[in-house]
């Protein structure tokens, strides 16, 4: 797939701006303080000033595998998103990295894949995502801090999450909700 040209424009139509050329994903995604715009190119994830000022920077570095989805934090400095760390499908690992490109990370811990279902604190601190890595369709949360030194599993033994199923941050980060149930799985 070539790809399009991915533009920015205002909203009354005028200041049209050619951000990118080749943009593969159906997702671009302004940084919450609009200053940004990420998005999918065949080779990984990209941020670009939004007003076309700079360069677009290549953030997922040298992960060979596809970006699968990608969120900013509220405080617009950082972003997490879900790729394959090769081409060869191992499973959708967790990583986060500075708008700028420096800084990724996997937070997904060791032998930790099928990561989906990233939702951030309010604060941008931390971040939970879902786990499924049996591939059992039973999913586990997990939460991170962005500088990845703590990693928490939320979910205990015998509590599941399901697929569709939101994970909700307080407005004060403090408290998160979740939909759960009993499971009958053998741990």
């Amino acid at each position: 797939m070539q790809g399009a040209d991915l533009v920015t424009t205002l909203a009354d139509g005028t200041g049209q701006v050619t951000i990118d050329t080749a943009v593969t994903g159906f997702r671009p995604l302004f940084s919450p303080d609009g200053a940004y715009i990420a998005y999918e190119k065949a080779d990984g994830l990209w941020v670009a000033p939004a007003d076309g000022s700079g360069t677009p920077v290549h953030v997922s570095g040298t992960l060979l595998g596809a970006v699968q989805s990608f969120e900013w934090s509220p405080v617009s400095n950082t972003l997490v998103f879900v790729a394959d760390k090769d081409a060869v499908d191992t499973g959708a690992e967790l990583y986060v990295v500075s708008y700028d490109g420096t800084g990724l990370l996997k937070l997904s811990g060791q032998n930790v894949s099928g990561v989906s279902e990233v939702e951030f604190t309010p604060d941008g601190q931390h971040v939970a995502y879902k786990t499924d890595a049996n591939q059992d369709w039973v999913f586990d949360l997990s939460v991170s801090s962005v500088d990845g030194l703590n990693t928490y599993p939320l979910t205990a033994p015998g509590l599941i999450m399901e697929e569709s199923a939101h994970v909700v941050f307080s407005p004060d980060s403090s408290w998160l909700a979740l939909p759960a149930e009993e499971s009958s799985r053998s741990w």
